[in-house]
């Protein structure tokens, strides 16, 4: 395994060797056994977490930095943050520059939370867990036509129409984290997606059934 990481994108251009990186710190550290930087250096897999974030980040993310701002990487909704593929509670302080961060969704970034694996398939799952827990009663909820809705009076027609738009989209999303984020999919899916064209991309390309 590499004991040296090097540059993971134009925005972050350095070469680090990391043998000398964790030498350095743990000789000039004052916390002692109460850094987390220190206790995590110590371990045997160190160098090669580190190195399968970026090695990630690489393959997965550096294709799709077009995408930057616009749609998470998880789940494919807007991104609103950027996500660690390692935790804080692993890395500590000193290690968290070195971890390459990635566009997420608060959902994304809150359920993904500690979990200490990098592969942004295997973070998907856990965000898909996630929904299917939480979101169990609005998955099932029945779909209705334009003509069913329109016996229904404003109000609740209103009503029914966001929760099924809600269905939807939580469908789309569970679509994407099964088949591992946004890097997996097809480019004209990851289209449908930017411009939030659900109909198509659920009922055209993926056969959902309501």
């Amino acid at each position: 395994m590499k004991t040296t990481i090097g540059i993971i994108s134009e925005d972050q251009p350095f070469e680090l060797n990391l043998n000398d990186y964790r030498g350095e710190h743990i000789s000039t550290c004052l916390l002692g056994d109460k850094c987390q930087s220190c206790r995590v250096m110590m371990e045997d897999d160190y160098i090669s977490r580190i190195q399968l974030a970026r090695d990630e980040f690489i393959k997965k993310i550096v294709p799709l930095q077009y995408l930057d701002g616009l749609l998470c990487v998880y789940c494919g909704a807007h991104s609103e943050q950027r996500d660690h593929l390692l935790p804080r509670n692993w890395t500590g302080d000193a290690l968290r520059p070195l971890i390459p961060t990635v566009p997420s969704c608060r959902f994304c970034n809150s359920s993904i939370s500690d979990f200490c694996e990098p592969q942004i398939a295997a973070r998907s799952k856990v965000v898909a867990q996630r929904i299917r827990v939480k979101f169990g009663r609005q998955l099932k909820f029945p779909m209705r036509s334009e003509r069913e809705l329109a016996e229904f009076g404003r109000s609740l027609r209103l009503n029914l129409q966001a929760r099924q738009l809600e269905r939807v989209e939580l469908h789309a999303k569970l679509v994407v984290l099964d088949l591992g984020g946004v890097p997996e999919l097809p480019e004209n899916w990851i289209e449908w997606l930017t411009i939030g064209n659900y109909d198509k991309f659920l009922d055209k390309e993926l056969n959902f059934a309501a």
